[in-house]
């Protein structure tokens, strides 16, 4: 099951309570997703927002620079490197942030396995011929799936298309092919399940959530001691190992059951057949002729699975965050004049910005000969009303 590093495998193992499956899937599965691929990819995420940010605080920067009115500041040299080195402070804050962001959600993602799992599930409902609903009208036949009306008969005599479908409501079977839509809809069974025509019943839009949602959602499978009068299982100190042989029963190893029934198999892809000669890890029930076992062995992928799944949408949510965030957004801040100002600035004084940027001493010279011009126009607009009373006096 587990073949990433012995050691966590070892560790996780033994818990308070002793040996634990769940336990040891729980930590392998943490422990993998934190290093490897993980850790490649979120350089590799870093690494393309830094370029994204770059290239559009590049195409901002020309745009900017190329208005007639900025002609000077853009002549520069030193201006524009330490404009250019302001705002690549930006594209570090920004890459940093999304950086550390990522690394928390790396080690919560591989906590949560059942969010996942009903995001799936929601996802795959919409498509499903049964569906629970509040309330629904039935004003013809074409109403209900795969039904038509009769040929010499009006509405609410109904038929299935089909010969040999019947009516379900949600997973019972509640009328032959010819019904009675009305009194097929005043059934207990169709209060808040939709009538439909089918060979079978469809599975419930509910039924996987319901599952899911379960707040002890433990599984226990089962496996025989004997099959045909043949021992198959035989217990080697605290393990119990599949003692079969493909030349004695004909198989190449003991399939699980669902409950303490022969026939009540388990299918494959939920949970594989044992081999024979293989140890049967996470044993939590001995029976007279039958052992139970949990169903943790396929926990450290599920883990992983689920991890993945809200990764993924968490990045793309951090994105959209941090474009849009009313917290320090990259598009449409207005405050971000101000933050390039203050980062250009730091604690240079005015003199100091005069000469070491051409443009903007030139701009302080301009600015102090029009304060001398607007402090002279209005030393003579005094000296004007001075003379006014005088005249009048």
């Amino acid at each position: 099951l587990i073949d990433k590093s012995t050691l966590s495998w070892n560790l996780g193992d033994v818990s308070i309570v002793g040996a634990n499956l769940c336990n040891a899937a729980a930590r392998e599965a943490r422990e993998t997703f934190m290093s490897g691929a993980s850790q490649k990819g979120a350089a590799i995420f870093e690494f393309g927002i830094r370029w994204l940010l770059g290239k559009h605080m590049e195409v901002v920067h020309d745009l900017v620079m190329s208005m007639p009115r900025h002609e000077a500041y853009s002549q520069d040299a030193n201006f524009e490197q330490e404009l250019k080195r302001a705002e690549q402070t930006f594209i570090d804050g920004w890459a940093e942030n999304f950086r550390d962001d990522f690394y928390d959600h790396l080690r919560m993602a591989t906590m949560n396995v059942q969010q996942a799992r009903i995001m799936k599930a929601l996802h795959s409902m919409e498509g499903m011929t049964t569906k629970s609903t509040l309330s629904y009208e039935l004003t013809n036949c074409s109403d209900i799936t795969g039904a038509s009306k009769r040929d010499r008969e009006a509405f609410p005599a109904c038929k299935c298309n089909h010969v040999k479908h019947r009516v379900f409501c949600g997973t019972e079977e509640v009328s032959e092919r010819k019904f009675d839509a009305l009194q097929t809809k005043s059934m207990p069974q169709c209060t808040y399940s939709r009538p439909y025509c089918a060979a079978e019943a469809s599975r419930h839009d509910l039924n996987d959530l319901a599952s899911i949602l379960n707040p002890n959602p433990a599984k226990k499978f089962y496996l025989p001691k004997k099959l045909d009068g043949i021992t198959v299982l035989v217990k080697e100190g605290s393990f119990w190992r599949a003692s079969g042989s493909v030349r004695k029963l004909g198989a190449h190893g003991l399939n699980f059951r669902q409950s303490m029934d022969w026939n009540d198999m388990v299918d494959q892809k939920v949970k594989p057949f044992v081999r024979w000669g293989a140890k049967i890890p996470g044993v939590v029930g001995e029976y007279d002729d039958w052992i139970a076992v949990d169903g943790c062995d396929t926990l450290y992928k599920d883990l992983v699975d689920s991890a993945v799944d809200l990764l993924t949408i968490h990045i793309g949510s951090k994105m959209y965050d941090m474009l849009y965030s009313p917290k320090d957004a990259i598009r449409k801040n207005p405050e971000f004049a101000r933050q390039l100002f203050e980062k250009m600035k730091g604690e240079k004084n005015d003199a100091f910005l005069g000469t070491a940027f051409p443009s903007l001493g030139q701009r302080k010279a301009v600015e102090d000969e029009i304060s001398r011009e607007e402090a002279e126009i209005t030393e003579m607009a005094a000296s004007l009303e001075q003379f006014k009373l005088a005249l009048e006096q």
